[in-house]
């Protein structure tokens, strides 16, 4: 066993049985996207705590056929979903995604309510308090954002931008802040919504240059 490896299984070693007992996460994936058995834990209570409240807006899009938000919101689910290990449900998100790019409602009408079933099974995890025994930080921090999901997002906006689609611009945003950002980027979310906030369309375009 290399180095890696060994710091990668006293990470898992280290996480809390309860942990280990979640149904659906792939643990040594979720460490490893982490790195550290605090980070993970970090970011487990991070995805439970927006549970309630994206499931809802999942199914709110659905019920109005609003295929462009559902789609933004079903990408989100499948970075989040990645990021804690929870791969079958990743998956599920990304083939959803797909399907909303392609306009293929009646995959989305079908496969929706085994997502938000899967998705919703982990509310368990609010109900949990980690022991004192382990690494577990006192405060829920921000997991860090992947070069992926960052690009994802500046990508989505710059699309938004070409439409004036001001609502979606601002999911995107929203979804950025649930992410640790570097100090540059902070920087420029807060330059893309002040500009969204006063319409400056010119502006909003310079900053995505």
């Amino acid at each position: 066993m290399n180095d890696e490896n060994a710091r990668l299984a006293a990470e898992i070693a280290a996480l809390p049985a309860w942990v280990k007992g979640i149904q659906g996460l792939d643990i040594d994936s979720g460490i490893e996207h982490c790195e550290t058995a605090e980070d993970y834990l970090d970011a487990l209570a991070v995805f439970a705590a927006s549970i309630s409240k994206k499931s809802g807006e999942i199914s709110e899009f659905l019920e109005t056929a609003n295929w462009q938000m559902y789609t933004l919101r079903v990408h989100s689910l499948k970075s989040t979903a990645r990021l804690i290990g929870a791969t079958e449900l990743s998956e599920l998100a990304a083939e959803l995604e797909a399907a909303g790019k392609d306009g293929d409602t009646e995959t989305i009408r079908t496969k929706t309510p085994t997502l938000l079933r899967d998705y919703e099974a982990f509310l368990p995890i609010l109900e949990y308090e980690p022991s004192t025994d382990t690494k577990a930080a006192e405060t829920v921090a921000q997991p860090d954002i992947s070069d992926a999901t960052l690009a994802d997002a500046y990508a989505a906006i710059e699309d938004f931008i070409s439409c004036y689609d001001m609502e979606s611009i601002q999911m995107v945003l929203d979804s950025l802040s649930e992410y640790k950002l570097s100090p540059a980027d902070q920087e420029k979310a807060a330059a893309i919504q002040k500009s969204l906030n006063a319409s400056d369309w010119e502006n909003l375009r310079g900053i995505m240059l």
